[in-house]
């Protein structure tokens, strides 16, 4: 859709009422606004349809219109700003699945229009975005958790088209960024204080994994940077969940022992420094790491040490973090005796129930 279309379009549609609206079959035909008076009139009735209460005409719109708009890209930044602007209110407010495929759709297409021009200046639409997420997750970690699945596959989508425009994204200057964001969403919707539904954090994990999966080969870099803003965060249990979600995506794609054992060494240090319960998302996220990569070697060699260090900080969350790692070795019963008596150290009412749990199954 061309300014002039627009133009004209904007023109024939403002003599129609919300409730009475229909699109003009009639040819179109340039009026005598300019283009900046034009595309106020176009934002105005943007503004109204997309955030319409009435499902089929929002989705009709950000189809048959703003879509264009997106396919074309001859608008300015500024416009395209505004047409942003638009859509990332909905996030909180559409409801049902069509009307947020239908915005997924409309962000993939300026995403990935902006980021295949080679002739002309970028506007930075990806940027853009990722700068919004920045603002918006912190304060949807706090809400509804249906808000914060918007977002999550805001996340999810873009990673999958950044890639798809860019492989070599990792050396990008917005690539910590993305996964940060993405990783802390992740975090809080599988985190019980969000009471998001069994569904709703199923879905989570079914986007985030596509996303990954899509990408096979950059999934060394997704881990090595995320493993990287987990070691310098101040919460670094946060990215667990998503850590754990990348090597069990790199598992099922192929087997291997690349994913490194450093992994478990780096979080190590996240679980003996908590001094607080740690939420089940980050005690349960190394489960397939521990049941397919690591073996005897590697953990006599690389891990025992570390929860030696962690046990002996005397801290409950130390305790509970660490013994989960004995459910996926088969050589925990010759460790038995000296952790048990490490954790006869920790001085917390709940020792007998930390005991109890590193205690081997004899069935």
């Amino acid at each position: 859709m061309s300014r002039a279309e627009i133009a004209a379009w904007v023109s024939n549609a403002q003599d129609f009422d919300e409730d009475d609206y229909e699109e003009s079959n009639q040819t179109q035909t340039t009026n005598d606004a300019t283009d900046e008076e034009n595309w106020e009139a176009f934002v105005k009735l943007a503004t109204k349809r997309i955030l319409s209460s009435k499902t089929k005409e929002r989705i009709g719109f950000l189809n048959d219109k703003v879509l264009v708009i997106a396919h074309r890209g001859d608008q300015s930044q500024s416009q395209i700003n505004d047409v942003l602007g638009i859509i990332a209110s909905t996030y909180a407010r559409y409801i049902d699945g069509p009307s947020r495929e239908a915005v997924i759709t409309v962000l993939e297409a300026f995403v990935q229009r902006d980021e295949s021009k080679t002739d002309e200046p970028k506007y930075g639409i990806a940027e853009y975005l990722l700068g919004w997420l920045k603002t918006e997750i912190p304060r949807a970690i706090h809400v509804s958790a249906g808000d914060q699945f918007v977002l999550l596959t805001w996340c999810a989508k873009l990673y999958d088209t950044l890639l798809d425009c860019n492989p070599a994204l990792s050396d990008a200057p917005s690539w910590p960024t993305l996964l940060s964001l993405f990783s802390t969403i992740f975090d809080s919707i599988l985190d019980d204080s969000s009471q998001a539904k069994p569904t709703v954090r199923q879905s989570s994990s079914v986007h985030s994994r596509r996303a990954i999966r899509n990408h096979p080969n950059t999934i060394p870099k997704a881990l090595t940077m995320s493993l990287k803003l987990a070691e310098t965060s101040s919460t670094p249990i946060r990215f667990a969940s998503f850590i754990g979600l990348i090597i069990d995506v790199a598992i099922r794609i192929k087997p291997s022992k690349n994913v490194s054992i450093d992994v478990q060494k780096s979080l190590q240090e996240s679980k003996a420094r908590s001094t607080s319960a740690l939420p089940q998302q980050a005690t349960s996220a190394f489960d397939a790491f521990f049941r397919n990569l690591v073996s005897e070697d590697d953990f006599s060699s690389s891990l025992l040490s570390g929860i030696e260090q962690a046990l002996g900080r005397g801290t409950p969350a130390a305790a509970e973090g660490n013994y989960k790692v004995y459910r996926f070795v088969d050589f925990r019963l010759i460790l038995y005796n000296s952790i048990g008596l490490t954790l006869e150290g920790v001085s917390s009412p709940d020792t007998e129930r930390y005991l109890n749990a590193a205690e081997p199954s004899h069935s």
